[in-house]
């Protein structure tokens, strides 16, 4: 009765003991736990409605790179200033939008927002009048470098001249980039509108990577001339037979040095506080330290990575120990009845 009562109990501890190891070894780990929960968080945020071709979950995937983009066009002044056709604020700000969509206009005496502001401002605008016209008005999917050169030439141009723009035309008509990018050379009336979209059109027809643009100066595009930036013939920039300047792209690696050149700009702050000299700075001195890390981190190459090791269960392990000494413990047990039987 008590040999019986030993090899019950020895029987008993093994199957514990085993059925225990066993639920541990193959139950998830706390840390698989907290994957699961990371996880929820990580879930991709849902498709915008209304996006046939794609746009505007890319615009959206490109804020930072496209505010980037304009810091350099446009830069960020830390004055209220006269721009020849209106009074302008921060990254040539012209209006300032509310969270509620409504606007005002900049005007003389219009408190000067810090950068942290006018990167709200900023986004309200691309919101409020880039991002409609993505929507509303270009009708083919786009890639990131163009979808980033229409938003830069659209913040340039305004709405109006957006719209009846070849450069739309020839981007919803499907023409190749290099033609997309040569109806940039069709600004000519509007004085400065070539030199900001010289590199928007190296980067568009694959001259040139986004991380090539995050060294330069803001409006170190103004450091470069015509001859810099198109093809001349007999003295003149040579014209194509709709009347577009032709791109030369042979100097681009020169150019991009000049951009990154020391630059100093004067400021019409008005009749009452007359002129300002301002030194522009790299394009990554303007902007949000949020925008530079997103931005700078896109043009790092990911770090392979190595195979982790699996993690041992001591617990698990243990257990097995255990039953496996219960085990021998058993037939030890059983051997021994045996014999005084």
């Amino acid at each position: 009765m008590k040999d019986t009562k030993v090899r019950n109990f020895l029987l008993g501890s093994i199957l514990v003991g085993g059925l225990a190891a066993g639920v541990r070894g193959c139950s998830p780990k706390q840390d698989n736990n907290d994957d699961a929960s990371k996880a929820k968080t990580e879930l991709p945020a849902p498709e915008p409605k209304n996006d046939k071709f794609g746009n505007i979950a890319l615009f959206e995937s490109l804020r930072s790179d496209i505010k980037f983009a304009l810091a350099f066009v446009e830069n960020y002044y830390p004055y209220v200033y006269w721009c020849g056709e209106a009074w302008t604020t921060a990254y040539g700000l012209t209006v300032l939008y509310a969270p509620n969509g409504t606007c005002k206009k900049v005007t003389e005496n219009t408190n000067v927002p810090t950068i942290k502001q006018s990167d709200i401002y900023k986004g309200r605008y691309l919101t409020n009048e880039i991002l409609p016209d993505i929507k509303n008005r270009v009708t083919v999917p786009m890639n990131e470098n163009t979808l980033i050169a229409a938003c830069a030439l659209r913040y340039c141009i305004g709405h109006k001249n957006f719209i009846k723009s070849d450069f739309l035309k020839y981007l919803n008509a499907g023409k190749s980039c290099d033609a997309l990018a040569k109806t940039l050379t069709g600004w000519r009336q509007q004085k400065g509108v070539i030199n900001r979209m010289y590199f928007f059109a190296a980067l568009m027809t694959g001259k040139i990577d986004y991380s090539d643009l995050l060294d330069l100066r803001a409006e170190g595009c103004y450091n470069l001339t015509y001859k810099d930036m198109v093809v001349y013939q007999n003295g003149k920039p040579k014209k194509d037979k709709d009347d577009f300047y032709e791109w030369d792209f042979s100097k681009v690696r020169e150019n991009l040095k000049k951009a990154k050149q020391p630059r100093t700009v004067c400021l019409n702050l008005g009749k009452k506080k007359g002129n300002v000299k301002v030194a522009c700075k790299p394009v990554k001195d303007i902007v949000p330290e949020y925008i530079w890390q997103e931005v700078n981190a896109k043009s790092v190459p990911a770090k392979p990575e190595t195979a982790k090791v699996p993690e041992k269960n001591s617990n698990a392990s243990g257990l097995l120990v255990f039953g496996a000494l219960g085990a021998g413990a058993y037939l030890y047990a059983r051997k021994k009845y045996l014999m005084q039987r």
